[in-house]
């Protein structure tokens, strides 16, 4: 049915680059990663960058989406996507708006990780680090 991620063709995701690894406070993260159609059909593909904060003291989302990008990918050709992640979207309320120190887990693909019904599309994972 239309609007469940549904596809004719399959995608793969692959080169994951987080950069800087080490981040200051405040400062703003890029992400790149290279999409391949490979399947049979062209296909349009929908890649979400969600963040995980993985040792913060207080609450916080389990995941977090923070980017998103419809391409249309022709058949057994591969593309490469950029995201800016800034610091306004590594921020948690509590009484105020902060940025947590710690590790951050990315994941980016063609849907939620931990999903159960799955799209014909692989999840990749890294990190980076804020520090003071």
């Amino acid at each position: 049915p239309f609007g469940y991620g549904l596809s004719y063709t399959k995608f793969s995701y692959s080169q994951l680059m987080i950069s800087p690894d080490y981040v200051k406070s405040g400062e703003n993260v890029t992400i790149s990663v290279t999409v391949t159609n490979t399947g049979e059909m062209d296909g349009d593909e929908v890649t979400q960058v969600y963040l995980h904060w993985t040792n913060t003291t207080i609450p916080a989302p389990t995941k977090q989406l923070v980017g998103v990008n419809r391409s249309i990918i022709m058949k057994g050709k591969t593309l490469k996507l950029t995201f800016l992640i800034t610091a306004a979207q590594m921020k948690i309320w509590t009484s105020k708006w902060i940025i947590p120190l710690g590790k951050i887990i990315v994941y980016i693909g063609g849907q939620q990780p931990g999903q159960h019904d799955t799209v014909q599309s692989n999840i990749l994972e890294g990190n980076f680090v804020i520090m003071k």
